[in-house]
């Protein structure tokens, strides 16, 4: 008894999941097995699959090389989608020499500081000059006359 070919089997021999001789038998294309060793026998066939649409004709041919496509993508990703893309990057980067820069002139203060400091302990002229201009101290006997100048 010959086996006619139903719609679902013709599909099957149309798409190129199994070849001719198995397109009488659909239980036997279809079975995971043969279906495997179907697909890497036929892998020839599925690499070399065009797609005529009107809107690919209009990209350049340098996009639709699929390493470009591929590199292009990758680009975006890296720049602009990422947790670590490259513009956080920079605001990372400015962000440390913005601190760097910082830390410089904190620590130029501390050394100032440190010198301050010693200078008040060690000389008494240099705490008495210190205290009538940081704090306008004055003797009991003074009186201070602070001016502007506009």
């Amino acid at each position: 008894m010959a086996h006619q070919n139903t719609p679902v089997e013709t599909r099957a021999y149309h798409t190129g999941i199994c070849p001719r001789r198995y397109a009488v038998s659909y239980p036997a294309c279809m079975s995971f097995g043969s279906l495997s060793i179907n697909l890497l026998r036929n892998f020839s066939r599925f690499q070399s699959v065009s797609v005529d649409l009107p809107f690919v004709k209009r990209i350049p041919k340098i996009l639709r090389n699929r390493y470009v496509a591929v590199f292009a993508g990758l680009l975006l990703y890296i720049t602009f989608i990422d947790t670590h893309d490259v513009i956080t990057q920079f605001r990372h980067k400015y962000k440390l020499s913005q601190i760097e820069r910082e830390t410089e002139y904190l620590e130029s203060r501390i050394i100032e500081a440190r010198r301050q400091t010693e200078e008040l302990t060690t000389s008494k002229e240099s705490l008495e000059k210190y205290a009538r201009e940081q704090y306008r101290m004055k003797r009991e006997n003074e009186e201070i006359f602070v001016i502007l100048h506009e």
